[in-house]
């Protein structure tokens, strides 16, 4: 697989969908210059995926993974902007 490209994992899903979440709540990547703008149904759409997804894989993550659904700033690795 590429090297930009992850792997399909859990993990990366969980990334994807807490990025998304947090660019919907007007909280920018890292690497972004300007504020996105903030669209609280998107971002509770994104959380509620997560939500759902935390629910129907309980017993069946890592203590990673559940570390990583539990706080999307873990996911990020990024917790001097959350």
């Amino acid at each position: 697989m590429n090297a930009a490209v992850p792997e399909p994992s859990l993990r990366a899903l969980v990334h994807l969908l807490s990025e998304q979440a947090l660019l919907a709540m007007g909280v920018p990547h890292p690497q972004m210059k300007e504020l996105p703008p903030a669209n609280p149904q998107v971002a509770r759409f994104f959380i509620d995926l997560l939500g759902l997804l935390k629910e129907k894989t309980e017993g069946h993550r890592t203590e990673a993974e559940t570390r990583e659904l539990d706080d999307p700033c873990f996911a990020r690795n990024d917790s001097r902007r959350c």
